[in-house]
């Protein structure tokens, strides 16, 4: 394999807005991101743990940056990075005539460092990093050295604080050539260990080559294995690159227990990413997960439904207090450790948006997980139980008409702005008050229709399977007009943007039961023709494929897509998160 990613212009987007545009490297833990600084390069610290949970204004937050000083005249006039994805490598070569400097970065993949390898010309001093923590709002930074170790101490903590959250840092020269020199950054945060100020550092302070011919030597097994489980090989170089991208950038920020990735993963390079970089559960949280499993690679799914899991309390509070159901009722935004990021007691609609969906989009991946894998440990430990309280809220909130038909009132199908300033109800009217969207009763077909995949392995009873059967034969039917499916049967019947008209077809996998259903989902996508949507690439793409769409005409949107949109290091810069769309 040869999958690299060659950039050469100086990162412009990092550091300064949420999206970053410089190479990447990590380990899904910790990650390393490019960008730019007076001194000229700088590597931007992200790590999945990093969060601040406040009243307001909570999310992810940056950890820091190492700067690398190399002169303007080879850093900004012969830029050159490598992001190797086969090797999870960036690699820069700054070079004209016989001026020269290199910088090789990796992050292992069994160990929260940064090493950084450097070698210079001999006109050149060694190019010294320096290392600096982010003091961001409601962080206290306490340096400290040790030995030869600079570091810090990082803490967001207080009573205000819905959990608290505390790091360690350090860099130090490990080797020391005539023109090269390797330096080591470590980060131990307390979910690592809770003994990270004292035993956090321990493997910095005995880094030496032989520690980093071992931290080498797992990193290529890691990777030689990821690799090893599915593979691309076409003719169009750049779709190929493409993909292994998509598998990369979900790698290198797949989070650890608790933490998986959010809107920007831990690819943190401002000290506030847009919406807190949190879990919005109606598709952006979704998006990035579609491909993992179709991908063969089910455990980047692996820490997805801990928030889910860690939120059901909450969710039943909610569901309870807000609009007398069972089962559980989640906000739009979700965050780690059953946070609820913008939780509003007073006007509880900023939180939900006029959606009761949420939950249950959140299921579509564990939904996905399951059948492609079959694994009844997951279904048991994961799966089963949360469909089971989310079941009990539809069980609670369908609406029996006179026909005998169940029907979905009062579920938004596209988030209704309860939070812009001056916002008036009468003008949403409709939205607010709409029946069955195509959307949520896609959800409630796939919850259902899942719970009774899982009846034999998870040993439902006749009575539960029956009643599962009895709301599945009774859902009222996908609202249609001229032979393509609408937005709802009563309610808004189009939006100017995203793609919440088609997603009961991908990523849900509904509205596709027969011949007659097929031509009226080709048809719906075909008119919908958003393939350059801010929001809604991520399932307009293979909804095309399931749907028949001519892989030419597929083929020549997306390449005008990515040459619109996708950034230099893989990422597409869509008015969305940047995350959503790496499983383009």
């Amino acid at each position: 394999m040869n999958h690299t990613v060659v950039i050469t212009k100086k990162p412009v987007l990092s550091g300064k807005q949420s999206t970053p545009d410089g190479a990447i490297c990590g380990n899904g833990d910790l990650a390393a991101v490019l960008g730019s600084s007076e001194m000229g390069m700088r590597v931007f610290l992200g790590k999945s743990d990093l969060w601040y949970a406040a009243d307001e204004g909570s999310g992810i937050r940056p950890l820091g940056y190492v700067d690398i000083n190399i002169p303007a005249a080879l850093y900004n006039n012969v830029y050159r990075a490598e992001q190797r994805m086969d090797e999870a490598k960036v690699v820069c070569d700054f070079r004209e005539g016989y001026s020269h400097i290199g910088v090789e970065l990796m992050v292992p993949a069994t160990a929260n460092a940064l090493l950084i390898k450097l070698d210079w010309s001999r006109n050149f001093h060694e190019p010294t990093p320096s290392l600096n923590v982010r003091q961001t709002h409601g962080c206290v930074v306490t340096p400290f050295t040790e030995k030869d170790v600079e570091g810090a101490y990082v803490a967001y903590e207080g009573e205000n604080l819905r959990f608290e959250t505390r790091a360690k840092v350090g860099m130090r020269r490990v080797i020391s050539g005539e023109n090269s020199a390797v330096y080591a950054v470590m980060v131990c945060t307390e979910a690592d260990s809770p003994d990270f100020r004292s035993i956090g550092l321990s493997l910095l302070e005995d880094m030496d080559e032989a520690v980093i011919a071992r931290l080498q030597a797992e990193h290529k097994a890691f990777w030689d294995g990821f690799y090893a489980k599915s593979a691309v090989s076409i003719s169009d170089s750049s779709l190929e690159n493409d993909w292994y991208a998509s598998q990369y950038l979900l790698a290198v920020c797949r989070g650890k227990p608790m933490f998986p990735p959010g809107l920007y993963g831990n690819f943190i390079t401002v000290d506030k990413p847009s919406w807190g970089g949190d879990y919005h559960l109606n598709y952006n949280y979704e998006a990035p997960f579609y491909a993992a499993v179709s991908s063969n690679h089910p455990e980047l799914t692996d820490y997805y439904a801990d928030p889910l899991l860690a939120a059901v309390e909450g969710g039943r509070k909610n569901a309870s207090d807000y609009l007398g159901c069972e089962g559980i009722y989640f906000p739009v935004s979700l965050g780690p450790k059953g946070l609820f990021p913008e939780e509003d007691r007073i006007y509880p609609e900023k939180m939900f948006l006029g959606q009761k969906l949420c939950a249950s989009y959140a299921a579509v991946i564990p939904v996905l997980r399951w059948r492609g894998t079959l694994d009844t440990q997951y279904a048991r430990s994961v799966l089963y139980p949360y469909l089971l309280d989310v079941a009990a809220f539809w069980d609670s909130f369908l609406k029996k008409e006179k026909n005998g038909r169940y029907s979905i009132v009062g579920d938004a199908i596209h988030e209704i702005p309860y939070y812009q300033k001056g916002f008036r109800a009468s003008k949403y009217k409709g939205a607010i008050r709409a029946k069955n969207s195509v959307l949520s009763l896609g959800l409630v077909r796939m919850v259902y229709s899942t719970l009774l995949s899982l009846a034999e392995p998870m040993g439902a009873t006749a009575q539960q399977r029956d009643h599962w059967q009895e709301v599945l034969d009774h859902l009222s039917p996908f609202p249609k007009k001229r032979g393509k499916y609408i937005y709802t049967q009563r309610g808004p019947k189009k939006y100017k943007v995203n793609t919440v008209g088609i997603q009961h077809i991908f990523p849900v996998g509904e509205g596709m039961d027969g011949k007659k259903a097929v031509k009226t989902a080709k048809k719906t996508v075909e008119k919908m023709k958003r393939w350059q949507d801010e929001n809604g690439t991520n399932s307009l793409y293979p909804a095309a494929v399931r749907v028949g769409i001519p892989a030419d005409e597929i083929l020549k949107h997306y390449i005008h897509n990515r040459e619109h949109f996708l950034l230099d290091n893989g990422l597409y810069n869509h008015k969305g998160g940047c995350l959503e769309n790496v499983s383009l």
